[in-house]
Parts: structure tokens; C-alpha cells; sequence
């Protein structure tokens, strides 16, 4: 079966247990579990801004409280729709752009963490009955296809595409071109997927911004400026799965005030990260 970008084929496969994970049913689940414990889930909700210093205005419910009857200060979350969060504390995952505009340019730790733009694709099972793992050329990398629970749709993910830095737009205009390379390697792969009109089925079209660094190693520290009560823990690229347990522990560390070793190597300033002049953090818009 030819693959984009060669004339290479697929003439063998190696069959794997263990690895893959249907990244919509997982996110669904995760979602499903935060709300059973009583956590509030925001999907879509999108963060303008970070003012600290502030009351956490929680209505009085915060742990302890300060002269005058406030709760002890926090974190205030401006948001896109106009509405405010308060939280004593918060840990951002995000990278690239809104690394930036959140936490200022100027910190050395928003510059290592770029974007890479990850794509999913679902479309009607062709006929597979197990996962697959399928190595192609960029901007595709690694495509992992798995399968719906009930076996009639498989989700197709993959993506690589650098947008770096960049703000959303210069992300979004990259989004057309990478899902017309993947929709031409599945009808290569799978050329009964395509319709009459020789448009594949695409059922639906999911799309991520993945943190990444350039050792390929997440920042996992204190944001400076905040006293220790803004966290980042980002750059996991598309190992966040299998790295989430031990991100987490390292997490709670600088949750508790009390940081172990390997915390030093995932700091924001270890060696290898690219240098920003130092300037002025950005206002919050």
C-alpha cells in the first residue's frame, strides 16, 4: 500500500499489545470521573489572563482567611467570555503562544515550550479488528489507528506540523494542509474508505496543539512572579499518556512545597533550553 511523500509499501506489520489508547473514549472517561468527584469541567473555556494576588473569591469557602474576612489570596482567571475564576492555586499545560501571552515572553520557560499541531480523523472501520501502528513521513509521523468501542468507526490520529510560537491563526491556517496529507495517506491505506465522489467519510475531525520541547523533556516547575501558586507542567508532546503519572507526583511536590530531585532536571532553566532576551512580560489582554 503506498504511502505519501515515496514509493515506499507496507509489506509486513509487527503486532503489538499494550500500546494503544483511544484518546477520545480516555478524554470522555477522564471527564466523566472529574465530574463524579465533584470537579467542575470547563470544555472549551479559554484563559485571557492570569492576575495574581487577588481574593479567592470563593464565596468564603477558601482555607483560611485573611483581616477583614477575605480568604487567603490566589490566582484570579480572566476568561475569553468575559467571566472570572479565582483558585489558590493553578497548573498550566499549555505551550507555545498562550505560554507566552499567560506567563510573559520573557521567561526563558515559555520560549522552550512550542506547539506541534496533532490531527484525528474518524472514519467507518474498513475491516480492522485491532489497533494499528503505522510509521510515515512528516508531517505525519507515527499514525495510530484504533477502534471505536463498539468496532464500526476507527480514529486515525497523527500530526507533527510546527507552528512553534505562533498565535492561533498562523496554528489554524496549518490545520488545512496537514489534514490533507493524512485524508491522502488513509486512501492510499484504505481506498474503500472513499465515497462516490472520491471524498473519504470523515465522520469527524478533532484537532490539538501538543506542548513540546526541544529535548523532548516537559517543564515541570513554578511559574516566577505568581509565589509558587501558578505551576507549569507542560512539553509533554504526545507522551503526556505515559509520562502523566510521573508529571503528577512532581506536581503534587510543588503543590506541597516539598520538590524532589528529578524536579531539577525538568526545570525551566536547565541546559539546552533557547535563550530570550530579557524584556518587560507581556500585559495581560
Amino acid at each position: 500500500m503506498p504511502l505519501p511523500g515515496g514509493a515506499r509499501e507496507i509489506s509486513g506489520a509487527v503486532e503489538v499489545d499494550g500500546y494503544a489508547v483511544n484518546i477520545h473514549d480516555l478524554a470522555t472517561a477522564l471527564a466523566g470521573r472529574l465530574a463524579d468527584l465533584g470537579v467542575e469541567v470547563r470544555a472549551g473555556a479559554r484563559v485571557r489572563g492570569l492576575d495574581p494576588g487577588q481574593p479567592a473569591m470563593n464565596g468564603g469557602s477558601g482555607a483560611g482567611s485573611g483581616s477583614g474576612g477575605w480568604p487567603a489570596p490566589g490566582v484570579r482567571l480572566c476568561l475569553d467570555d468575559g467571566s472570572e475564576l479565582s483558585a489558590d492555586r493553578i497548573v498550566i499545560t499549555t505551550g507555545g503562544h498562550d505560554l507566552d501571552r499567560l506567563l510573559g515572553a520573557g521567561w526563558s520557560g515559555a520560549g522552550a515550550v512550542a506547539h506541534l499541531l496533532g490531527l484525528s480523523l474518524t472514519l467507518p472501520n474498513p475491516g480492522l479488528r485491532r489497533p494499528l501502528k503505522i510509521h510515515s513521513g512528516d508531517p505525519l509521523g507515527v499514525m495510530n489507528i484504533t477502534l471505536s468501542p463498539d468496532g464500526t468507526l476507527i480514529h486515525v490520529s497523527s500530526g507533527f506540523g510546527y507552528p512553534g510560537r505562533a498565535g492561533r491563526q498562523t496554528a489554524t491556517a496549518g490545520i488545512t494542509a496537514l489534514r490533507a496529507v493524512a485524508e491522502r495517506a488513509i486512501a492510499g491505506l484504505f481506498p474503500g474508505l472513499r465515497r462516490a465522489d472520491g471524498v473519504l467519510d470523515v465522520h469527524d475531525v478533532r484537532v490539538c496543539e501538543r506542548p513540546a520541547t526541544p529535548d523532548g523533556l516537559p517543564v515541570v516547575c513554578a511559574a516566577p512572579g505568581h509565589a509558587g501558586r501558578v505551576l507549569v507542567a507542560a512539553g509533554t508532546n504526545a507522551g503526556g499518556v505515559v509520562q502523566a503519572p510521573a508529571v503528577a507526583m512532581l506536581v503534587t511536590d510543588l503543590l506541597d512545597g516539598t520538590p524532589r530531585s528529578a524536579g531539577l532536571a525538568l526545570a525551566s532553566d536547565r541546559t539546552g533550553l533557547p535563550h530570550i532576551p530579557d524584556r518587560a512580560p507581556c500585559a495581560s489582554e
